[in-house]
């Protein structure tokens, strides 16, 4: 039976295999704000994901290099975030919006 794939925060649901690649974390806390009952593997799921998001976003300088003259080209860049979701099974826009969502996070964490 298939599950439900959904990245965290977007409520995007995909058709997937047994496993659930993502979660929302907000789910598996408790009132404290812990993590209650969150599985290892899950853990390792989504980092194992977001590892190949970050090599294939790296693959693609245009996402992020602002000295590239087509780092301002639209179709170039939604064209990148549709072969991105293509490698990762995902809509590339839904990619593009988790991307743009963990890397603000990163931001307001680390910067």
């Amino acid at each position: 039976m298939a599950s439900e794939r959904v990245i965290s925060g977007f409520g995007l649901e995909e058709t997937a295999g047994e496993e659930s690649y993502f979660e929302d974390n907000h789910n598996n806390r408790d009132e404290s704000g812990s993590e209650s009952g969150r599985d290892s593997d899950d853990d390792d799921e989504n980092r194992k994901f977001n590892e190949m998001l970050i090599e294939a976003v790296r693959a693609k300088p245009l996402l992020y290099d602002k000295s590239l003259r087509d780092y301002k080209d639209g179709e170039k860049i939604n064209l990148a975030w549709r072969k991105i979701g293509e490698e990762l099974n995902f809509p590339g826009m839904c990619i593009r919006a988790y991307h743009q969502s963990r890397r603000r996070n990163f931001e307001k964490r680390f910067c």
